[in-house]
């Protein structure tokens, strides 16, 4: 229940609570908007130490290889194709997000940085408009912080830093907030777009019509039907445009995606989705002050940190029933925040990691809302002592997640903390390996790629990479060997076509190294290594028609690159010398 400022406590304390929008939580559009600039303004301000940063891990495959998009229709050909190859991801609207930028300031870091902390304030802008709906019972002040808190706790760090995988999360779930908000304030129209642009940002956006439905059954909603059964034909014809919208956009990723990328995992574990949730918890009221990314359950799970989280979870709702408030409704709807948001990657189906911070990102806003809920209650000058160590809590968790830049300073850093953390992680390992063989050490490659093999013998891409540095450090036949291998697990891998015809063709088997080198440019037809290394070949069986079209195609897609430059213009002049056209 509600308490208002007692007018015996003095009319400072009654202005205060004016002020502070606290007391009534009643939203105050002009008002909320200034305070929602200033507090999206902080939160930008605590990740640009990320400015700092160079690409790392995914950011390479995502953005750095990937060629610019030219015109508005390379960008809506990204919505005919996954996300990452080889994996049930349709990401389009993160990719054109990030290959727009790449297309107005090319490889530059530090813009992309800048990027995801505008985003994050966004995200928080997002959480406060949504926490000030009425029926949420939130205080401006109460609101404000709640919203800070979600947006800097180191948890949410892991959907900031990282380029790809964060905004692959913070975008979505910025979107996410938005569609609820909207929801809430019976804004059908914006809650519609927010939904479809949220679904085709990321899978994971499956579960926001579930968050409609528990909105309007905990009668947070601004004009939710009434619970009888003649309002049916109401609550049908409210859900048939978000049930419309699931399936158009399961229908568009069964076209882009193959069919039966999709498997069951639960059945196999199934006290892998109960551990996720405890993960949700600990993540949320008991963070890592040091990143972990994507542990295992050993690097997570431990008596002291389950037992602290008990004990925090326990203290909130003693803390909840002390003040009487949030109501119920607004309770329940929190839990079931929590619940649903985290559904999409609590393990029911098989996912690349099992556990990691970012999944726990929006289901984390449930711990500050119900704070902010019960503060909200409290007479003033209780609330006020309240808000102090609420926003000494923010500054403490703010602290951690600024310390945290540092690790995604580069791949080596990075690496180096996830190995300290999982010391058989297998992507840590071949992301030491690459930057290695970025330095051309080869031989420590080798043996990082050999260590990340075992424990994915069948990963093409280690395959592929091995083989790539065997045939570096001059054990050429095992690197074939290697090659051959990713392609029997994979055979349209493009890059160990490529990898596996420029091996032919230095053993003069010209023929067959073309043969690779096209399957290479029909799997990957805007890889401009791909375009070249054919071209190449071409050209040293003295098919100069056919290699200049492919050189060209090479220079197009990358234009920066000296290397393509060289061979076209190589290409034509010993095209003109054999009799043959001289046009560029």
């Amino acid at each position: 229940m509600l308490r208002f400022p007692n007018v015996r406590e003095g009319a400072s304390d009654t202005l205060l609570a004016v002020f502070l929008g606290t007391g009534v939580p009643m939203p105050n559009p002009r008002s909320d908007t200034r305070v929602a600039l200033c507090l999206a303004g902080v939160v930008v301000a605590v990740y640009l130490p990320s400015l700092w940063n160079d690409f790392v891990y995914d950011d390479h495959e995502v953005i750095v290889v990937q060629p610019p998009p030219e015109s508005v229709g390379d960008l809506a050909r990204l919505f005919a194709e996954p996300h990452f190859r080889g994996l049930p991801y349709y990401r389009p609207v993160v990719r054109a997000s990030l290959l727009a930028q790449k297309a107005v300031h090319g490889d530059r870091p530090a813009l992309f940085h800048l990027g995801n902390a505008l985003l994050a304030g966004a995200a928080a802008a997002a959480a406060f408009t949504l926490l000030r709906t009425s029926a949420l019972r939130v205080g401006r002040t109460p609101a404000a912080l709640a919203a800070v808190l979600f947006a800097v706790h180191p948890v949410a760090s892991s959907a900031v830093y990282p380029i790809a995988s964060g905004r692959e999360t913070l975008l979505p779930a910025m979107l996410v907030l938005i569609a609820v908000a909207a929801w809430l304030r019976a804004r059908r129209g914006v809650a519609g777009v927010a939904l479809a642009t949220a679904l085709l940002a990321k899978e994971q956006a499956v579960m926001t019509p579930l968050l409609f439905v528990l909105a309007d059954l905990c009668r947070v909603s601004g004009d939710a039907p009434a619970l009888r059964r003649e309002a049916l034909s109401e609550w049908t014809k409210r859900y048939a445009a978000p049930a419309a919208l699931l399936l158009f956009y399961f229908a568009l990723r069964r076209a882009v995606l193959e069919p039966g990328s999709i498997e069951l995992a639960a059945l196999s574990d199934p006290i892998a989705p109960l551990l996720s949730y405890v993960f949700g918890v600990q993540a949320a009221l008991v963070p890592f002050a040091a990143l972990h990314y994507e542990p295992e359950i050993a690097g997570w799970l431990s008596p002291t940190r389950t037992g602290v989280a008990i004990a925090a979870l326990a203290a909130l709702v003693a803390f909840v029933r002390v003040v009487k408030a949030p109501p119920l409704r607004v309770a329940l709807f929190w839990v079931g925040w929590f619940g649903v948001t985290q559904l999409p990657t609590a393990n029911l189906l098989a996912q690349e990691a099992r556990f990691d911070e970012r999944y726990a990102f929006l289901a984390l806003l449930a711990f500050p809302a119900v704070i902010a809920a019960a503060l909200s209650a409290l007479a003033m000058p209780r609330q006020r002592h309240a808000i102090v160590v609420f926003a000494a809590a923010s500054v403490l968790l703010a602290g951690l997640t600024i310390g945290r830049a540092a690790t995604f300073r580069d791949d080596a850093r990075f690496a180096a903390q996830w190995l300290r953390t999982a010391p058989d992680a297998t992507e840590a390992q071949h992301l030491l390996a690459m930057i290695a063989a970025q330095d051309a050490r080869y031989g420590e490659a080798v043996a990082h790629y050999e260590a990340a093999l075992r424990g994915a013998p069948d990963s093409p891409d280690l395959l592929t990479n091995l083989g790539v540095a065997l045939a570096q450090v001059g054990r050429e036949a095992e690197a074939r060997a290697r090659l051959e291998q990713a392609l029997r697990v994979d055979p349209g891998h493009p890059e160990a076509h490529s990898a596996l015809g420029t091996l032919l063709a230095r053993a003069g088997r010209l023929e067959e190294a073309i043969e690779h080198h096209r399957a290479s440019v029909r799997a990957a037809p805007r890889m401009a290594a791909a375009h070249m290394n054919l071209g190449v070949a071409l050209a040293r069986a003295g098919r100069w028609d056919a290699a200049v079209p492919a050189l060209r195609e090479a220079v197009r897609l990358d234009p920066a690159s000296a290397e393509a430059q060289r061979n076209l213009e190589s290409a034509l002049r010993a095209r003109a010398a054999a009799g043959g056209p001289t046009a560029r």
